[in-house]
């Protein structure tokens, strides 16, 4: 197959020997996010991801089944899909169909995920936060996947996470001691044969800390492992060759520091 480039909108995408998905049934590895559906039930927002192939706006992620590189769950370490959201696409019910379904699901050590059921946010498994709106979440102690490098190349991890829950990823939110980028980790090298066979911590790679959003609720995540960089403000959409795309619904905590004590002063101004 020829290198192609396509073009998602505004976004391009370069991709050798990706083969393109004429149509819903080509078997790889799809998102499970929610596009055209209500992705924060309290908030009425509906979901923009690109996550199915037939239904727009936004485009779609796709990997093609190699399975060189990946986040391991399950049994077994990862799946096969038709469409998005494990083929049920343009359809979400249930909400992420594969990423709830066993433990440890899809990768995903920490925190534990959330998702959407007869409107309600409901926990896959148990209760959890990623931490605290405007603190800086810490790799290894708040959020950590496992992931495999089998590839003959060095992979690339990438991280979104829909801090302003608008229902599709890009920009920053503001927070008193800076700016919270939705793209969270960019292009982090995953060297070949990294956690093969059965998988290692991301977070020993050493990737850079990040500072959560200012708004508490519930945030859509991305975590990508894929042959090629995305580059910088990643929207979601790709196609790839190898790798895997896992969604995650997370939850983000209110800050509540006590009024008037010092302990209260302290954490605000670090947040």
């Amino acid at each position: 197959m020829l290198a192609r480039a396509y073009a998602f909108g505004a976004l391009v995408l370069l991709a050798a020997a990706v083969p393109l998905p004429a149509q819903a049934g080509d078997l790889g590895e799809w998102g499970d996010a929610p596009e055209g559906v209500i992705a924060y039930p309290s908030l009425a927002v509906t979901g923009a991801f690109p996550t199915c192939q037939n239904v727009g706006p936004a485009m779609w992620v796709y990997h093609g089944a190699l399975c060189w590189a990946h986040f391991p769950g399950g049994p077994p370490p990862f799946d096969f899909e038709t469409e998005g959201n494990a083929g049920l696409c343009p359809g979400f019910a249930p909400y992420d169909n594969d990423e709830c379904w066993n433990t440890p699901d899809g990768g995903l050590l920490f925190p534990p995920p959330y998702t959407i059921q007869a409107g309600v946010v409901v926990p896959c498994i148990s209760h959890g936060s990623l931490g605290i709106e405007c603190y800086m979440a810490v790799w290894g102690t708040d959020v950590d996947i496992l992931v495999v490098n089998s590839m003959p190349c060095v992979g690339y991890a990438n991280v979104l996470m829909d801090w302003n829950q608008d229902g599709q990823w890009g920009g920053s939110s503001t927070c008193p001691a800076g700016q919270a980028p939705e793209h969270v980790l960019v292009d982090w090298p995953v060297p070949m044969g990294f956690g093969a066979p059965g998988g290692a911590a991301l977070s020993l790679l050493g990737p850079p800390n990040f500072r959560i959003g200012p708004q508490p609720g519930y945030v859509w995540t991305r975590f990508t492992i894929s042959e090629t960089p995305v580059g910088a403000d990643w929207n979601g959409a790709a196609l790839f060759e190898d790798g895997e795309t896992e969604d995650y619904l997370l939850r983000i905590d209110a800050d509540s520091p006590v009024e008037g004590s010092t302990w209260g002063c302290i954490k605000y101004l670090y947040r």
